[in-house]
């Protein structure tokens, strides 16, 4: 569902990722873990098509993540992202699942894929 392969990007001198590599299936959830600038953020950014690579290749549901299919392939993707863009009154599921109740998704299915 999701590939990274050998994905590099700098800003300026700051190297932020190096060749990180990372394959999730259909049906896998991911969690990115580390330490502030460890890169997680920047992953996240090249993953939703914010930033383009400077080298290397991602690929969601089997289609590159480039500026012309990124748009449609956004709405595709579900991620929760850390501290201050959770909104604090709602659940860990409901940060999850936000986005899929603005885009009118059934309840049940929106259980079935978080």
């Amino acid at each position: 569902m999701l590939e990274i392969d050998a994905v590099s990007k700098r800003f300026g001198a700051l190297h932020a990722l190096h060749a990180v590599t990372l394959h999730v299936a259909r049906g896998q959830t991911g969690c990115l873990i580390g330490e502030s600038g460890s890169g997680k953020s920047t992953l996240l950014r090249l993953i939703t098509g914010l930033v383009v690579p400077d080298s290397g290749s991602l690929r969601f549901a089997g289609t590159a993540i480039e500026p012309a299919s990124v748009r449609a392939l956004r709405l595709r993707m579900g991620y929760v992202i850390q501290e201050g863009g959770l909104f604090p009154h709602l659940t860990a599921y409901g940060n999850a699942a936000l986005m899929a109740k603005h885009l009118g998704w059934e309840p049940t299915r929106i259980r079935q894929r978080i």
